[in-house]
């Protein structure tokens, strides 16, 4: 599946079609899919910087082994600058939220632990619409991975082509006025 998700998320032009997709899913399919295409970007990010031209095929895969986990490729793509420190705390606030919607059948955004969860991305809205606190806890969530699946497909491109990290994301601040979350 990683390899699928890694040719489908290559450029801008994909996650678009992608996020189509998205749009045909439930709140929580939406998540564990985005969520999925996350961790698939993270291991592209990765393996992009780590030199394996001269490991055996056995070498590759315990290499592979090492990194499948989501929080432990955050860890290592943050410790190689792949990423800041901000941005590693949005990818494990939205590994949280993942979390807690794929392991509790009844789980949704109406839960107030999946609200905390997605309290800690580090995300503002600058607007002042009237949603409900489950309302506002999914945009939270869907304009957050908007974010960083549009800074990791950029990303990996960036550094395939030329060896280039591109500046970290910070703090956003979105008015939902204005701007508009493609799913």
């Amino acid at each position: 599946m990683d390899n699928l998700l890694i040719q489908t998320l290559r450029d801008q032009e994909d996650y678009a079609t992608f996020a189509k997709g998205l749009r045909h899913e439930t709140n929580r399919g939406a998540v564990l899919v985005a969520t999925s295409a996350l961790d698939s970007l993270l291991k592209a990010l990765l393996m992009t910087k780590l030199d394996t031209s001269e490991m055996s095929s056995d070498q590759k895969q315990d290499l592979g082994n090492s990194i499948k986990n989501f929080t432990s490729k955050v860890a290592l793509a943050h410790a190689m600058g792949l990423i800041g420190k901000s941005e590693a705390k949005a990818l494990i606030a939205l590994n949280e939220v993942r979390n807690k919607l794929a392991h509790k059948w009844d789980a949704s955004f109406e839960d107030k632990n999946i609200q905390l969860a997605c309290e800690k991305l580090p995300l503002e809205f600058l607007d002042t619409l009237e949603k409900t606190e489950s309302e506002t806890a999914y945009d939270r969530f869907k304009f957050q991975i908007d974010i960083m699946l549009r800074d990791l497909i950029a990303r990996v491109g960036r550094i395939k082509l030329n060896g280039e990290i591109t500046a970290f994301s910070e703090k956003s601040r979105i008015d939902r006025e204005r701007a508009e979350c493609p799913w």
